[in-house]
């Protein structure tokens, strides 16, 4: 901690130690080398002056309670809150390949729906269909598919 901790050296603040939320640049004023509390001047946008906040915990640190955390704020280097960005950056354009990735698992598995009852349509039988369709589709889910699609087709009908 000791090459992180030196006054004068530029930090980051979360406000109510919230890291999710935009970190705000402070310089180290003074620091507690027991338990990583820092008081720090921050550089706040759109101000000529710095905001002094005390007994600034690191971001790792353990905090004695969450109205502290809320309280105080937390602190990480530059280097934590570089790393923390591209771990979080990582994460969200995983979730978007997921998300691409089940879009396209949906309309792939509508495509087939439709291929399926266009193909039943024609009058060929369950085992053809699943054959023609190929994927996961077995004559038995052919079969199941067809049947709950002929319920929905005959429950709207009645319903006009």
């Amino acid at each position: 901690m000791s090459d992180q901790v030196q006054i004068g050296t530029t930090v980051v603040y979360y406000e109510c130690g919230d890291v999710s939320g935009k970190p705000t640049a402070a310089i180290i004023v003074d620091y507690n080398e027991h338990d990583r509390r820092l008081e720090l001047a921050l550089i706040a946008k759109n101000t000529e002056t710095l905001i002094r906040r005390h007994n600034v915990y690191h971001t790792a640190s353990e905090i004695p309670n969450e109205k502290t955390r809320v309280k105080y704020g937390t602190w990480e280097s530059l280097e934590e809150s570089r790393v923390r960005i591209e771990e979080s950056d990582a994460v969200r354009k995983a979730r978007v390949r997921k998300a691409q990735q089940d879009r396209e698992k949906f309309e792939r598995m509508d495509h087939e729906r439709f291929q399926v009852m266009k193909l039943h349509d024609t009058g060929k039988k369950p085992g053809e269909i699943a054959a023609e369709v190929g994927g996961d589709w077995t004559a038995m889910s052919v079969g199941r598919f067809i049947k709950s699609r002929t319920k929905e087709r005959v429950t709207a009908g009645s319903d006009q």
